[in-house]
């Protein structure tokens, strides 16, 4: 039965600020890479390595090639890709609030730079439906920190993390998809079956087989082994494709903030969160990046 939404709600807030480490990565989702990649084509900087992901000091040198060839771009790329310059070119100044901290000497040729970034996000979602089954509503609250700087001109660092507060419980559509039995187990012998032993389902093949994959047979000679079923599952409080989660691996529920209690998705309020760090060196003009 066709299901339509009439209304979906989302509400975020996001504190963050910016100023990138040259010799730091950049996120292979970038919308940079399109434009380069384009700009490449119409040979207008040198040929980019086919290893991703660049650091900001490579990006920042292509977008500078690019530039010198302003007679070939139309006015909208001229003010892209200014703007990219001008965002994340290092910045020579200090900053100093309770959200974010940077912090640099003035030694040209062995340049050293701290940066502390905090942020906090909050959105939220929820859909009305024609069949109130469908009815289910999620947020995120999620806190975020960012350390990062420069260790001279070609090393940088970059420590960062977050902490997800959610819920985002999912409409089941159904949970009997059948995908095979559990063919690593080793079952025991079930009542008012003629087996009297443990068996597998190797055992349980064989009788199908023996009997023209007559179930009926083979189920009451051994009994059907268990079943391995999928979940479908649907997140009905965003529209579709519309959420991605940014915490990683599993969440620890708030109602059993145990072993047992750690899941793969919060169907009811639960935490978790994400760290990466990344070191990275650039040499011979951005020819040779090593990172760890």
């Amino acid at each position: 039965m066709k299901k339509k939404i009439f209304c979906s709600v989302l509400f975020s807030v996001l504190i963050v600020s910016a100023f990138a480490q040259n010799n730091l990565s950049v996120d292979v989702d970038s919308e940079i890479y399109r434009i380069l990649e384009n700009c490449q084509s119409r040979g207008l900087c040198d040929i980019l390595p086919g290893a991703k992901p660049y650091t900001q000091n490579r990006i920042l040198q292509a977008v500078n090639e690019i530039l010198e060839n302003e007679d070939r771009l139309s006015a909208v790329e001229k003010t892209v890709l200014n703007d990219y310059l001008e965002e994340h070119s290092q910045k020579e100044e200090k900053i100093v609030s309770k959200t974010h901290l940077r912090l640099q000497n003035n030694i040209k040729d062995v340049p050293f730079s701290f940066e502390y970034l905090f942020g906090l996000e909050a959105s939220g979602s929820g859909g009305l439906y024609t069949d109130s089954d469908f009815n289910m509503g999620g947020f995120d609250f999620i806190t975020s920190f960012d350390f990062k700087g420069d260790i001279s001109r070609y090393v940088s660092y970059e420590l960062k993390g977050l902490l997800d507060i959610t819920r985002m419980p999912l409409y089941e559509c159904g949970n009997d998809y059948f995908v095979g039995y559990n063919w690593f187990d080793t079952f025991p012998a079930k009542k008012d079956t003629e087996n009297k032993d443990p068996y597998d389902v190797g055992d349980y093949a064989d009788a199908l087989a023996d009997n023209d994959n007559d179930k009926s047979i083979a189920d009451a000679k051994y009994g059907e082994p268990d079943r391995r079923t999928i979940r479908t599952l649907k997140n009905t409080s965003y529209l579709p494709f519309a959420y991605k989660k940014k915490w990683g691996g599993q969440m620890y529920l708030l109602e059993n903030m145990s072993a047992s209690g750690l899941e793969g998705w919060p169907q009811t309020l639960g935490v978790s969160g994400t760290i990466n760090a990344e070191i990275r060196t650039s040499l011979l003009n951005n020819r040779v990046s090593i990172g760890a």
